[in-house]
């Protein structure tokens, strides 16, 4: 992404946030602190949420939060 993306835009690294999809623990605290993230700074204005190599697109399917 930096190479790609990253470093053609002008964005902070400090405004660039992913969730962690490793995580298995706490898989809720890590998105109540993601949303806190995204309250905390007025919502979101553009989500990119990637393509896959077969060309699907990320996103929340019906039934997921």
């Amino acid at each position: 992404m930096e190479r790609n993306l990253y470093s053609l835009v002008d964005i902070k690294p400090e405004n660039v946030h992913y969730l962690d999809p490793w995580q298995e623990k706490d898989v809720g605290g890590m998105c109540e602190k993601f949303e806190g993230l995204i309250q905390g700074c007025g919502g979101l204005d553009f989500a990119f949420f990637g393509t896959g190599a077969d060309g699907h697109v990320a996103r929340n399917e019906p039934g997921s939060r």
